[in-house]
């Protein structure tokens, strides 16, 4: 289990707010899961919230790591 708290509602608007900004046309940015290694040489999963969207051909992720601490991928 893990002891990540889920993206607040501000975090989310936040998110939301930036990406339609980016885009100029609301975007959905959907909310799931995700296992990832922490650090570098842990050997174990942690499941972590995810902000997730598609735009452009592309798809983004944000990761919520910590407290206020997120790692973003997009491929």
């Amino acid at each position: 289990m893990s002891n990540i708290p889920d993206y607040t509602d501000t975090e989310r608007a936040i998110v939301q707010q930036t990406v339609r900004e980016r885009y100029g046309k609301p975007v959905e940015v959907q909310s799931a899961d995700a296992e990832i290694r922490l650090y570098p040489d842990d050997r174990e999963l942690t499941s972590v919230p995810v902000l997730y969207w598609e735009e452009r051909g592309a798809h983004f992720v944000i990761f919520k790591v910590g407290e206020k601490s997120y790692r973003n991928q997009f491929f």
